[in-house]
């Protein structure tokens, strides 16, 4: 898990210009973060627990996750706002790694300039969208969220940015490569709907869950 973190974060950390020292710390404070992620964020959907001990967890997470971000903040300064760009971009950057290798395939490439636009919109498309009740993003969702109506409302809703989504990408990209993409947005989405089924089996219990499979 740290070799991973290091290899995602290592073009970050190389375009911020951290030095040796202050990468290290930034890198641990991820790791620390991580971790508490991990641990928290089973607890606050475990429905082995109480659901008072459930919301403490929740709330514990919140809370941990304000406290990291100001102390990376601290350590980067002026630079966090790239951080923070960074890290909301994941799901845009997954896809983009889906994408190329799936282009490559099929012989085709995207330059650098082509995928900085894509980047960008797929990213402000994204964050302009207003969701109900945003699943996107686990640290974030409380214990009661998962129910089957706010898993189905979230999906619905989801299924209409993706379309606004490939509506910027379609004027970004050759038709060739757009075909590709939009494989590669599929594939993203399925693997986005696996992890919110494995949630729900995890807070709900198998039954509801599986029986809205």
């Amino acid at each position: 898990a740290g070799a991973q973190l290091d290899l995602e974060y290592r073009d970050l950390f190389d375009l911020l210009n951290l030095d040796d020292k202050k990468r290290d710390a930034v890198t641990d404070l991820i790791k620390a973060r991580m971790g508490t992620q991990m641990d928290l964020g089973f607890k606050a959907v475990d429905k082995e627990l109480s659901a008072e001990a459930r919301a403490e967890a929740a709330a514990a997470l919140t809370k941990s996750m304000a406290e990291s971000s100001a102390k990376i903040k601290e350590q980067l300064g002026a630079d966090y706002d790239k951080f923070e760009r960074f890290e909301k971009s994941k799901p845009e950057r997954d896809q983009l790694k889906v994408l190329g290798t799936m282009m490559k395939d099929q012989g085709l490439s995207l330059d650098e300039t082509t995928e900085s636009k894509l980047m960008d919109a797929m990213y402000s498309e994204r964050q302009s969208f207003k969701f109900e009740r945003d699943l996107s993003d686990m640290t974030k969702v409380q214990p009661d969220n998962l129910s089957s109506e706010n898993v189905d409302l979230y999906l619905e809703q989801n299924a209409m940015l993706q379309q606004q989504i490939q509506a910027k990408a379609k004027g970004i990209l050759s038709q060739e490569q757009y075909e590709v993409f939009l494989k590669s947005q599929e594939s993203q989405q399925q693997m986005m709907q696996m992890g919110l089924k494995m949630w729900q089996k995890m807070t709900l219990g198998t039954g509801e869950a599986d029986a809205r499979d």
